[in-house]
């Protein structure tokens, strides 16, 4: 059918196939008309007239090969290999190896080299000719991923065995060309047209190769050769279009602006210009923000072109920005190819995916984004952000691997570096975090985030040199830049500079009046040094220059707290409101909030009702509010109400999976254990499997099926996620059921959270639990080091020492005592320390107040009957 094609031979082959479509039957009988009229057709260039033919022959017989891989030829050599790749997909799928190559092809034609070789991954040739065909078609993969050393050894392997192949000279012709080898390009071309007859491909990349190098007149007369080896056609084909698009361009700098108008007119007059003029109309209006005109122009176009990837795409992206999440994404989604399309749009459409609960998705599309883009730094540096934020510790790792990489490649993204060091962080290796900032800070020490995150770090880490050092460079370097002078403040302020930093944020706030984040700062530094009025006014000041930020107008009811009644704070709210309009909804919703706390569901209702709907705070408090009151409903036991106020919360905050859990544990109460389990696994194949995921599954297990089955489960959880969050709850359950190890998982839990207090107090009570009770005293010596006011830790410690240091355990005991002074287990231990001291006096009368408070515990009437006895 076409040059350098074994199209026509397929249908010379017909009857090698033992199908229905080339049997007897009437149906095969008219395919084969139908495939002879194409073949006809399609030798007097009636393209249009032979798809028609084609089509038609698989309407007669949709399972003829023959037809399917003849259109898919053609298909492919008129410009439409995506089609091609359409019709052919399900026979590969199928196991058909005959439409392997042709497949190939077609992916290769649209530029999808990693199609390409997954399509030939296993295929083996019959003959020589396939054998061939194979050669090109891995070398063009090679060649489309850039790996040019064998792209260039597959197109010189395929052209030894086949010389005369236009194909295999047209890929080695373009390899060259790719590497900007003008010269290498030429002398291919030519010895193949030496030797055998050009072809129009072969012209129109002899034709760019002499444009490249500024030989105009020879491009001119090479592309003009070209026009005349297209066959004429009914359709104008992708060769005409390069050749033509080209010589216009070469005409126009050659000065020839006549014969360019006639050429731009022939392109104009094949071309549908108003679809492309539409749709530059719609991506303008995208840039200017007339997201509305944009939509209507877009979706107007989808109509008209239903099949135009772009289209889509820009319309997913259009209704992204317009808060339409779902429709966006699912346009993005089902209009993504990773290997071709735009990297905006992969970005735009993994973060869309990531939104929407769709994690696995967002994360696969960039992994086959990366594999047929490896070298792709935004690819790698996205992929590997969203893999640090997951759970399994396999993708954990190849996100490290992915920013590394990125780095490597382009160590100006200091952002990437930020990332890594927040994750360090989150592991608690302080080291490695800290290096990352360093480099950081310096590769981008006006990159304010990082600049911030890094002082705030080194202040964390009690580094004051060298927190210091950074706030001199920054006043030395960029000492005119404002973020500059409020980090230096901040700084100044945690090292006792108060007056300097305060002073420096008033003349920071007179030059950049409308920046709310001095007034933040300055009224934070008042309130420090109970300068409350001034902090409050200041507070105010921040809202006014920032209606949109909540904090300060929040910050300044927080000081009006400490000195009035919640009810006093509601009403200078509500005044504050009212002097201050653009604080309003604000102040309503503060208002509300304090109502809901108190339990004041109705009042709440009311403020919220009187603001804006769609303030983002209003908003949450609201949630706030539904959550209350379905908490109210389910102490009830009106499962009807709670069920409907959560789910209007599911509805308001869709991706706090929260709401969602107190829906399960709803549900779960009601006696409905299957259907919370559903709703479980629902909320897991969204967002994954999270810690308070696991937890709630553990406490559905604890309800329907008892402590060992709870145990069992969080457990697992814990075996395959290594996730501190769980621990307290599954130590809980393992002295619940009497598991070996429980001191172990504790011994773990201090290990990955080594500055958590209620960690340290655990250990000390599995090791107590365990008889080990030096142990235990260095436990919670060690949680007391991080938190010396848990009365329960110094009243256990004050226990343990008793008898070895009684003056430590009087001081132990009465501080506890002082912190808890109701608890009668707290009373007894500092009792009992005091008659082991000889102060029997005061040990009868503390004694006497725990039996007051727990008049049945057993301990504390024998421990008041032997200080009875040693009087």
């Amino acid at each position: 059918m076409f040059k350098n094609s074994y199209a026509r031979t397929l249908l010379l082959l017909c009857l090698t196939f033992m199908l229905a479509a080339c049997g007897g039957s009437d149906d095969g009988s008219a395919a084969a008309e139908h495939l002879e009229r194409a073949d006809v057709y399609a030798d007097q260039g009636q393209y249009r007239a032979a798809m028609i033919e084609l089509r038609s022959a698989l309407q007669k017989n949709p399972n003829d090969l023959t037809a399917t891989l003849t259109l898919a030829e053609t298909l492919t050599f008129l410009g439409l290999p995506h089609q091609a790749a359409a019709l052919l997909e399900p026979w590969h799928n199928d196991g058909q190896r005959a439409v392997t190559l042709t497949l190939a092809k077609a992916y290769a034609e649209q530029g999808k080299h990693l199609s390409v070789r997954e399509t030939l991954t296993g295929y083996t040739a019959a003959n020589e000719a396939e054998q061939t065909e194979l050669l090109r078609l891995q070398a063009d993969a090679d060649r489309l991923a850039g790996n040019n050393q064998q792209a260039l050894a597959g197109y010189e392997a395929a052209q030894t065995r086949q010389p005369n192949n236009a194909e295999i000279a047209a890929g080695l012709a373009r390899l060259h060309i790719d590497l900007l080898n003008y010269d290498q390009a030429l002398a291919v071309i030519d010895r193949f047209s030496a030797a055998h007859n050009s072809t129009a491909d072969l012209q129109y990349l002899r034709g760019l190769s002499l444009y490249q190098q500024n030989q105009l007149d020879d491009a001119t007369r090479t592309l003009t050769e070209g026009l005349a080896l297209v066959p004429s056609s009914d359709i104008f084909l992708p060769t005409r279009r390069q050749l033509v698009s080209l010589l216009a361009r070469t005409l126009t700098e050659q000065g020839n602006a006549t014969q360019a108008m006639i050429y731009n007119q022939i392109l104009n007059e094949n071309t549908n210009v108003e679809f492309t003029r539409n749709t530059e109309s719609a991506v303008e209006a995208i840039g200017r923000g007339d997201l509305e005109t944009a939509r209507t122009t877009l979706e107007s176009l989808i109509q008209q072109n239903p099949d135009s990837q772009l289209v889509a795409l820009l319309l997913g992206a259009v209704s992204l920005q317009q808060g339409d999440l779902e429709e966006g994404t699912a346009l993005l989604t089902d209009n993504l190819d990773v290997e071709l399309a735009p990297i905006p749009f992969i970005r735009l459409s993994a973060m869309a995916q990531v939104d929407q609960g769709m994690r696995d998705q967002a994360m696969s599309s960039l992994q086959r984004a990366l594999m047929a883009r490896p070298t792709d730094v935004d690819l790698m540096a996205m992929y590997g952000i969203l893999a640090l934020a997951d759970s399994d510790p396999n993708n954990i790792e190849q996100g490290k691997i992915h920013l590394a990489k990125a780095l490597q490649m382009d160590p100006s993204r200091s952002r990437l570096r930020l990332a890594l060091a927040q994750y360090h962080q989150a592991q608690n290796e302080p080291e490695q975090a800290m290096g990352y900032l360093r480099a950081a800070f310096a590769q981008s020490p006006t990159d304010w985030v990082i600049t911030e995150q890094y002082l705030t770090t080194l202040v964390a880490s009690n580094a004051q040199a060298e927190a210091e050092q950074v706030r001199d460079r920054l006043l030395r370097d960029h000492g005119n830049e404002p973020y500059s002078l409020f980090l230096a403040s901040l700084t100044d302020f945690q090292y006792g500079a108060t007056t300097r930093a305060m002073n420096r944020l008033e003349s920071l706030i007179q030059t950049s009046p409308n920046w709310h984040m001095p007034y933040l700062a300055l009224a934070r530094m008042q309130r420090s040094t109970g300068q409350n009025s001034a902090a409050i006014d200041t507070f105010l000041r921040a809202a006014d220059a920032n209606p949109a930020d909540i904090s300060g107008l929040q910050e300044a009811g927080q000081l009006i707290a400490r000195q009035g009644t919640p009810e006093e704070v509601v009403d200078w709210l509500l005044e504050t409101g009212i002097e201050r309009p653009a604080l309003a909804d604000h102040a309503k919703a503060l208002a509300a909030q304090i109502h809901i706390q108190q339990g004041r569901l109705a009042d709440a209702q009311a403020l919220l009702a009187s603001a804006q709907a769609d303030n983002p705070a209003v908003n949450r408090i609201h949630t706030d509010w539904l959550v209350a009151e379905a908490r109210q409903a389910a102490n009830r036991e009106d499962w009807g109400t709670a069920r409907a106020r959560v789910a209007e919360a599911v509805s308001r905050q869709p991706q706090n999976p929260d709401h969602r859990l107190f829906l399960v544990r709803i549900v779960a109460a009601e006696g409905r254990t299957a259907e919370a389990d559903q709703l479980l696994d629902d909320i897991e194949a969204e967002f994954g499997v999270l810690p308070s995921t696991a937890l709630t599954r553990s406490t559905l297990a604890l309800q329907d099926q008892g402590p060992d089955s709870a145990y069992s489960s969080l457990n697992d959880y814990w075996l395959s996620s290594d996730n501190p969050t769980v621990l307290p709850e599954l130590i809980r359950l393992a002295n619940l059921t009497n598991q070996p190890g429980s001191d172990l998982l504790a011994e773990t839990w201090t290990q990955r959270q080594p500055n958590n207090p209620i960690a340290w107090q655990t250990l000390g009570n599995q090791r107590l639990r365990f008889g080990n009770e030096l142990g235990a005293a260095r436990a919670y010596r060690e949680a007391l080091s991080r938190n010396a006011d848990n009365p329960l830790v110094l009243n256990n410690l004050a226990w343990l020492v008793r008898e070895s240091n009684t003056d430590e355990a009087i001081a132990l005991a009465r501080r506890a005592a002082e912190l808890a002074p109701e608890n009668p287990a707290v009373l007894d231990t500092l009792g009992w320390v005091l008659h082991l001291d000889g102060q029997r006096i005061e040990a009868m009368d503390v004694l006497m107040r725990a039996q007051t408070l727990a008049p049945e515990d057993a301990e504390i009437q024998a421990h008041l009957a032997a200080v009875r006895a040693a009087q």
